[in-house]
């Protein structure tokens, strides 16, 4: 039985059957074409590719903020019952290299820390943590975010900054909160 669909079985002459199965040919290898074609075009003047889409290694600086939970000291915010906390300590770990990196950054008046350094790039930075170091507050030393003294906050990146004559790769850490180990009868007076 012959199949009156295909043109090869209703004329016996090769161009028709060779014209059906060129077109076939041609349909089932346009994507391979469209691909090569493209690699061409993106090579065509000898432009490296991977070398304008990389990021050179840029340094880091790590930003956060430290609390006191339930103190009412300055900045006092009711909404989170918490306090900014001036004078802590927050530690920047990586273990990108051999010896590993630690650097230490203090919080300002409203609670903020700065980590910086050269040690590391923003292509170790998924190798970093940062974790509460101190309180400069007897009455608030309690490391309860993230819990206790061994858990870390990972890097989330930011942006890229500007910083003198080069760029910096910006990461965040988060919030973090000591609390007082005695409950609020620990605190200070309200100001």
């Amino acid at each position: 039985m012959r199949n009156h669909a295909n043109p090869c079985h209703l004329n016996s002459g090769t161009s028709v059957c060779f014209e059906h199965y060129g077109m076939r040919i041609l349909v089932r290898s346009l994507p391979l074409l469209v691909v090569l074609l493209g690699f061409l075009l993106a090579h065509a003047e000898g432009v490296d590719t991977a070398k304008t889409t990389s990021h050179p290694p840029l340094p880091i600086a790590v930003v956060g903020i430290i609390y006191c939970m339930s103190c009412k000291l300055p900045g006092y915010d009711k909404y989170i019952d918490a306090s900014p906390l001036p004078g802590a300590v927050a530690r920047l770990q990586c273990s990108s290299s051999a010896p590993g990196v630690t650097v230490k950054g203090t919080t300002d008046r409203h609670g903020y820390f700065l980590i910086q350094t050269n040690k590391v790039t923003n292509y170790g930075a998924h190798k970093c943590r940062v974790f509460l170091e101190s309180s400069p507050f007897p009455y608030c030393n309690l490391p309860v975010y993230p819990a206790g003294k061994r858990s870390g906050a990972p890097l989330k990146f930011e942006r890229n900054r500007k910083v003198g004559s080069g760029q910096q790769a910006l990461y965040t850490a988060g919030g973090f909160a000591f609390a007082p180990a005695k409950g609020r009868s620990s605190c200070p007076r309200s100001p």
